[in-house]
């Protein structure tokens, strides 16, 4: 085959986790979070298309790595697209990609299950065309691709995490009573998890807030129910915040609000 024959483009995949666990909500999780990002794209300028396909939300061309700070977003993964070929023609296409590599593996995942090659049998395909030495079980440089209705091809240095949990606004509005770093963590906690979340005052550092979210923050004295807050309120239905958290979703906080926030970890120092 020649070179020439296959040119890929540049395209950046969406992955998300917890919305594929979510059952018959998950088609309208998925559609929700491709027009949050379809929103934030067109916010910054970006005219790119956007479309699901298959498990993932493809977007042409290479997204603004600041994509990752908007909730539901699991990873970023900037890939090319290729044509669904044979597995021949498959392998020999991305070894002119990825011609070598050090200590590599393949890692194939067959989201269109007719596809004429298992997914070991089309990794161990492409590895033998990469030349390098592989190394299957602790590579320095791990090669996905992805067979969908189209084929992606990335890397694992091509992968951006980002703060994971659900779409902005999907598990509806709360109202977060605080202040200080006690605002902002609260905020972003429940951002994370797919609440709208209204403040009760501006602190510094809500700028940084603003640019992940897909909707514009509000800010009011007016109270309503329910109220996220770390004492008792007047309000029957109270959400109250850990005296402690998780050290991994106290990281994707941080990557939510673009700064550093001081909290007691789960775990320890007790």
């Amino acid at each position: 085959m020649e070179e020439a024959r296959v040119r890929p483009s540049a395209v950046t995949l969406v992955a998300y986790s917890e919305i594929a666990v979510k059952g018959r909500k998950r088609s309208l999780m998925e559609n929700l979070l491709k027009e949050q990002i379809r929103k934030k794209l067109f916010w910054w300028g970006v005219r790119s298309r956007v479309f699901m396909e298959q498990g993932r939300i493809v977007i042409t061309g290479k997204a603004p790595e600041n994509l990752r700070r908007v909730p539901g977003v699991h990873h970023l993964a900037y890939a090319w697209r290729l044509p669904k070929l044979p597995p021949e023609e498959l392998a020999q296409a991305i070894s002119f990609i990825i011609r070598e590599a050090d200590q590599f593996a393949v890692r194939v995942r067959r989201a269109d299950k007719r596809y004429p090659m298992r997914s070991n049998e089309l990794a161990a395909l492409i590895g033998s065309k990469i030349e390098g030495e592989a190394n299957l079980s602790s590579p320095k440089l791990v090669i996905y691709v992805e067979i969908r209705n189209d084929v992606y091809l990335y890397t694992s240095n091509d992968i951006l995490e980002g703060v994971g949990g659900l779409p902005y606004g999907v598990e509806g509005r709360a109202y977060v009573l605080g202040e200080g770093e006690e605002l902002l963590l609260m905020a972003a906690l429940m951002a994370r998890r797919g609440v709208e979340v209204v403040l009760s005052r501006y602190e510094e550092g809500v700028g940084n807030l603003v640019e992940a979210l897909p909707k514009p923050l509000r800010i009011s004295k007016e109270r309503f129910c329910p109220i996220v807050s770390s004492s008792k309120t007047e309000c029957p239905t109270i959400i109250p915040t850990r005296p402690c958290v998780p050290k991994k979703t106290l990281e994707k906080a941080k990557l939510l609000l673009n700064r550093e926030v001081e909290w007691e970890i789960c775990g320890e120092g007790r």
